[in-house]
């Protein structure tokens, strides 16, 4: 946190002024997140009241209101303070002591809903569409997008699907988002792509935990015990990953290889065939350690 107006690094700000807020955000400038390759749009917050005609990355928020605010924005939040030169040090105690504040409070609610969904009702009937819960974040260049072509699919067999991610390069979802999302819509599913579970401690015994296994995460490279319930059901994409999820204690895993969507990619009849080289590839050479066989994907 600082009280300097020209900062050496972008970063999610607070501003005391609006004006100097808008300059900022004007500039759209990028914010390095936790990622080599995504970066966020800078988000510019001032003591003031939301304004619609402000643009999306200038968010009015006073100060007085800010503990609330923090405490359940889908929002990132701020990493600096930025006020004119006579701006008391208190204040700069104050709202960091706020922040702090409203972390505790994130953690609090998310023990809350936790809670609350551990102790959810199986549905008298299910006489109607399931309900399919799928967490993911655009953070990962290939699990959202396999998340949202699932999305998708499960709605044209008529199911009801709700997908929790960022909506613009504002957000960064956390535990809090999801938790709150999943205890509201009360799925019949949840669906997880490389994570073997959204709730510490397991979901309700009603509820079934679809997990599809990508990538050698560091789950599977810890040897952590994974699966057991009754509506546990595993996939794994490829041959490399199962003696790691076997070493889990995976029961019972299942083959899912990657797969398309068939709407956008088929054959088409009209195009005359020909013999012709189609070469498609990505490079991970900078991802991959010397003694990498490069035998799983990066």
């Amino acid at each position: 946190m600082e009280l300097n107006l020209e900062s050496h690094a972008h970063q999610d700000a607070y501003f005391m002024l609006k004006a100097d807020a808008a300059r900022i955000a004007e500039q759209r400038n990028r914010v390095t997140l936790n990622h080599p390759t995504i970066s966020g749009l800078q988000v510019c917050y001032f003591d003031g009241l939301p304004d619609p005609n402000d643009p999306p990355n200038l968010i009015g928020v006073r100060l007085e209101d800010t503990f609330e605010y923090f405490a359940t924005t889908r929002n990132r939040l701020p990493t600096s303070f930025v006020g004119p030169s006579e701006t008391p040090p208190e204040l700069l105690d104050l709202f960091i002591q706020t922040l702090k504040a409203a972390a505790k409070e994130r953690q609090r609610r998310r023990s809350e809903y936790s809670n609350k969904i551990k102790v959810l009702r199986e549905p008298l009937t299910l006489n109607r569409p399931l309900k399919i819960f799928m967490p993911t974040n655009r953070l990962t260049t290939v699990m959202q997008y396999c998340s949202s072509n699932l999305a998708k699919a499960f709605e044209s067999m008529g199911h009801e699907v709700l997908l929790s991610v960022e909506k613009n390069e504002l957000e960064q979802l956390d535990g809090l988002i999801h938790l709150k999302l999943l205890l509201e819509f009360e799925p019949d599913i949840v669906f997880l792509i490389n994570q073997s579970s959204i709730l510490e401690g397991g979901l309700p015994a009603h509820i079934f935990n679809i997990v599809w296994w990508q990538d050698k995460m560091p789950e599977l490279q810890e040897g952590k015990k994974i699966g057991g319930r009754d509506r546990d059901i595993t996939f794994s994409a490829l041959q490399q990953l199962d003696p790691f999820l076997e070493n889990c204690g995976v029961p019972n895993l299942q083959r899912q290889g990657f797969c398309v969507d068939t709407n956008i990619f088929f054959r088409d009849k009209s195009v005359i065939r020909e013999k012709k080289i189609v070469f498609v590839g990505h490079s991970y050479v900078d991802h991959l350690a010397d003694d990498d066989t490069g035998s799983m994907l990066a």
